[in-house]
């Protein structure tokens, strides 16, 4: 709460000294894979599958404003889930495991690719959207000040026209 409070690059130094903690969380969640996915049934397989699909979707939104953060979130993810599967290959080497990671590993680079560029564009149009907000805001400091002189100056004249119509009745 203290760093909500105390501005953007205080919020920004907070992320960057604490983003580890998003590729720990990202190892944990994909680790499960490693420790369950094996003795799972299929339809528990493809719930788990879902299931990470989910939480790496989620992460591109999430986490796009800060674009390092992400990354190491998806990185992390995709890499420890990659690991995982070729691990299950390498020392399982029954045939139904082995197609399934032929497919699997594929469909996870692709899906790791597309992650990352829609989290990317997001991060892009986060940065688009910041920059017009702080344009708006100079140009209204802008506006306001060139309103101002011409308030001033009719001020100014209504308070002569007041002045010389009073020493006029006088």
């Amino acid at each position: 709460q203290h760093v909500y409070k105390a501005g953007d690059e205080a919020q920004i130094q907070f992320k960057d000294a604490h983003s580890w903690t998003w590729s720990v969380s990202a190892l944990l969640w994909s680790t499960l894979d490693w420790l369950f996915f094996g003795q799972a049934s299929m339809g528990d397989q493809v719930i788990c599958w879902i299931i990470l699909a989910a939480i790496g979707l989620h992460s591109a939104p999430s986490y796009s404003p800060h674009l390092k953060t992400m990354r190491r979130f998806i990185d992390t993810m995709m890499i420890t889930l990659i690991i995982g599967m070729v691990g299950r290959f390498i020392f399982n080497t029954s045939a139904a495991i082995a197609s399934m990671v032929y497919v699997i590993v594929p469909l996870l680079l692709l899906f790791w690719r597309l992650i990352t560029s829609a989290g990317i564009k997001m991060n892009n149009s986060h940065m688009q959207g910041l920059r017009l907000r702080k344009g708006n805001e100079k140009l209204i400091i802008s506006l306001k000040a060139q309103t101002a002189r011409p308030n001033q100056a009719v001020a100014t004249k209504n308070r002569l026209l007041a002045s010389a119509a009073h020493d006029i009745r006088q």
